[in-house]
């Protein structure tokens, strides 16, 4: 097989991939969308960081993953939170566009924490419920480019489920830690049932996530973190990163994301309530001959009260 066949079959398995991982018996795929900079996109998978930041925050990501490869996995995403009623309660909401291949998959959900003071720390027990819109082009997929007619996948997919997940997080000036579970039901994604009765299936996910800020000279901080992703029926996936941060202001950090990339990243905050950022990621494995990696942008936006000084950035 020549360079140019290697690609062409490259894209038809890109396009068809998510069809193959949720249609073969006893396998599923990583679903919910990895994240570069996981530890500012809390929200997104754990309830219980709703109200965390101590003021009304909004943070958007976009993400492009795997740059060159047709039907690649791309996301956007919009997370709104606030504390309320004397902070012993955070609200939240989550909108996160998803597309891979011929799936699309928009997920709304409403995020609920009751926050219990510790002193100097805060434990935020949460809950959030919501739909995803799933919508499958499968007969776009064309097995056979020769021959346009011959689809082995047939029908589209167009449907809403709806799911509730659960999550705790707890969290002081310089420590964070959390566990959640987004969705909690195996809900059906399509009526659609292969030849042994497997139906496609939104899988539970879990997350464990922590961090530390270590201070490293007047104007220097050290903040490692790490997220631990589990998707049943897939291999465990962990990510261990480290930023470092000059005044508060700057930052540059690396990460490892297990059997997957090398990521940079960088922040600036440029003003008392605007901070924005960028991820590349290095692909390690068999698709690096194929990309030219992922890429992730941020942009975080935090109300201030009256005189309050620039929020240290501890949310990883």
């Amino acid at each position: 097989m020549n360079y140019l066949s290697k690609f062409r079959f490259l894209n038809v398995l890109i396009m068809a991939f998510p069809v193959l991982f949720l249609h073969v018996p006893h396998a599923c795929a990583q679903q919910d969308p990895a994240y570069s900079l996981f530890m500012y996109n809390g929200l997104a998978i754990n309830p219980g960081v709703a109200g965390s930041a101590e003021t009304l925050s909004a943070t958007a990501l976009y993400r492009k993953q795997w740059a060159g490869i047709k039907g690649a996995p791309e996301t956007q995403t919009l997370n709104i939170d606030a504390p309320v009623w004397n902070n012993k309660i955070g609200l939240g909401i989550s909108i996160i566009n998803d597309k891979i291949g011929v799936i699309d998959n928009l997920n709304l959900n409403a995020q609920y924490s009751y926050r219990i003071r510790f002193g100097k720390s805060t434990l935020g027990l949460g809950l959030q419920a919501g739909m995803n819109n799933y919508q499958a082009d499968y007969a776009s997929v064309l097995t056979n480019p020769k021959n346009p007619s011959d689809n082995s996948f047939g029908q589209n997919t167009s449907k809403v489920i709806f799911n509730f997940g659960s999550g705790v997080y707890f969290y002081s000036k310089k420590f964070f830690a959390g566990f959640s579970v987004p969705h909690i039901i195996n809900q059906k994604l399509d009526e659609i049932t292969d030849e042994n009765g497997v139906q496609s299936k939104q899988y539970r996910h879990y997350f464990l996530s922590a961090g530390y800020v270590f201070d490293a000279g007047e104007n220097y901080k050290i903040k490692p973190s790490t997220l631990i992703k589990v998707a049943e029926g897939a291999p465990m996936q962990v990510d261990i990163n480290s930023s470092f941060w000059y005044k508060e202001t700057v930052s540059l950090g690396f990460s490892y994301r297990t059997n997957d990339s090398f990521t940079t990243m960088i922040q600036l905050q440029l003003a008392k309530k605007i901070r924005i950022g960028y991820a590349y990621d290095y692909i390690i494995s068999s698709l690096s001959r194929y990309t030219t990696g992922n890429n992730e942008i941020m942009v975080r936006y935090e109300i201030q009260k009256k005189n309050n000084r620039i929020l240290t950035p501890r949310y990883f």
